[in-house]
């Protein structure tokens, strides 16, 4: 066997050097961009949201944020526990049940606790009734704390029936008209007007098209 002259072992060793200095270059690359990618899909789909709401775009607004709500808390939960060892597939799953659970969480706190944001809208109408402002801020504040200490105690938050039962609001204002001020689905603007709109138009040709494969089983084949 002949062996390696010397040019030979000094142009392969040449040749593996500038190799580890390219792939030193490429991981340094790596290592300023990779902390940009996070902000970047981020602050994408931050302005495509905006773009599609503002813009009033009637599909890209419903498709749009649809994708927004299902992946982008996820992704920013997997950011903050500072997961880095997840693939793209597991982190995209990831993402969407964070997402999930995370609505979840969020649908149960406004439940919870929406009532007591909707004290502003309840001061307001009953200003209109001829009321002192000031004196139905105290009576509210002091309706808002008893509720919160009810709720810290472990009950569910009373402060709807605790209104209806005041001897001043209660005659001032309905069951109804209390119930509605203070509901949160009081305050989600046209959302299922849209939400409608997007089955009518998005969901239901889809489900149409392929209506005769909806809820049929099929064996797998390889």
């Amino acid at each position: 066997m002949q062996n390696p002259d010397k040019h030979d072992v000094d142009y392969f060793a040449e040749i593996k050097e500038e190799t580890h200095v390219e792939g030193e270059n490429m991981r340094d690359v790596w290592g300023a961009i990779k902390p940009l990618i996070s902000p970047t899909i981020v602050l994408t789909m931050q302005l495509a949201l905006f773009a599609a709401v503002f813009l009033n775009i009637a599909v890209a607004r419903q498709i749009i944020g649809i994708l927004y709500l299902t992946f982008l808390p996820g992704f920013v939960i997997l950011k903050l526990l500072n997961v880095d060892e997840l693939d793209m597939i597991g982190r995209a799953l990831f993402s969407i049940g964070f997402s999930i659970a995370f609505l979840m969480l969020l649908g149960l706190f406004v439940n919870e606790f929406g009532p007591f944001a909707g004290t502003e809208s309840l001061l307001m109408k009953l200003a209109k009734k001829g009321k002192n402002r000031q004196k139905m801020h105290g009576r509210l504040r002091e309706l808002s704390l008893k509720a919160w200490d009810s709720i810290l105690s472990g009950t569910e938050n009373p402060l709807i029936e605790m209104i209806k039962q005041d001897r001043i609001i209660g005659k001032m204002l309905s069951s109804e008209e209390i119930e509605d001020l203070l509901s949160p689905t009081t305050y989600i603007g046209d959302a299922p007007e849209r939400c409608e709109l997007f089955i009518e138009r998005i969901l239901e040709p889809v489900l149409d098209k392929y209506k005769h494969k909806v809820g049929k089983e099929e064996e797998a084949t390889f």
